[in-house]
């Protein structure tokens, strides 16, 4: 044999043990291994799939919930209901008056989304007038904050 075929057969045996070695060592789990965080995440990843899945089947009777509708712009309270509404009365009744709220009467209707109010007022006539004496009901919407309906009746 030649010196040649020596070196090279020497060099193949040692990259035939080489590969020998790296795979025992593989085997027996020396090196390769994932680091303690990769582990962790693993795990964290695993028990979040199997709380997915557990909080799926909890649910998976109840229908899913409506979708949110912000209130913001709308009409906050009865307060404001009554304030719109005795506005709407200074515009549309210019003469001086008195005016009182039935508070036990005014109500939110949910259901339509409007507040319904009910205002008494009485003007105040000049010397030979005879006073007008009405009573309104006032319906706010809630959501645009305008009056929908404004129905004066004579007492």
């Amino acid at each position: 044999m030649s010196r040649k075929s020596t070196i090279l057969s020497i060099v193949a045996l040692l990259i035939v043990i080489n590969s020998g070695v790296v795979v025992g060592l593989y085997f027996l789990e020396y090196i390769f291994q994932p680091t303690p965080e990769e582990i962790a995440a693993e795990k964290l990843a695993l028990e979040q799939q199997q709380k997915a899945a557990e909080d799926a089947i909890k649910y998976a009777h109840l229908e899913p919930l409506p979708e949110f509708k912000s209130r913001v712009g709308y009409v906050a309270s009865m307060g404001e209901a009554v304030e719109i509404c005795e506005n709407t009365l200074q515009e549309k009744e210019t003469a001086r008056k008195s005016w009182s709220i039935n508070h036990i009467e005014s109500r939110y209707l949910p259901h339509l989304e409007q507040y319904k109010v009910f205002l008494d007022y009485v003007t105040i006539p000049s010397v030979g007038e005879e006073p007008k004496s009405m009573k309104v009901i006032c319906e706010v919407e809630e959501a645009t904050k305008q009056v929908s309906n404004w129905k004066p009746m004579k007492n």
